[in-house]
């Protein structure tokens, strides 16, 4: 499964580790080139995601 450009619920997660679903899991688009101001959330997005996600065995590919 493809979370396509954001990730999913937590709820999410749990459904596919149940079902025994593999995860390929992808971060938001970047807008950097006309908002340089985004840049500066993305490493702690990373962080808060990383920290959420990181147990699910569902989850193969950041």
């Amino acid at each position: 499964v493809r979370t396509c450009h954001y990730p999913m619920a937590p709820e999410f997660y749990d459904f596919c580790d149940e079902l025994g679903l593999l995860v390929m899991d992808e971060a938001f688009d970047e807008w950097t080139a006309r908002k340089p101001q985004i840049k500066f959330g993305y490493s702690d997005f990373f962080e808060d995601w990383h920290e959420r996600d990181r147990n699910h065995p569902s989850i193969i590919i950041w």
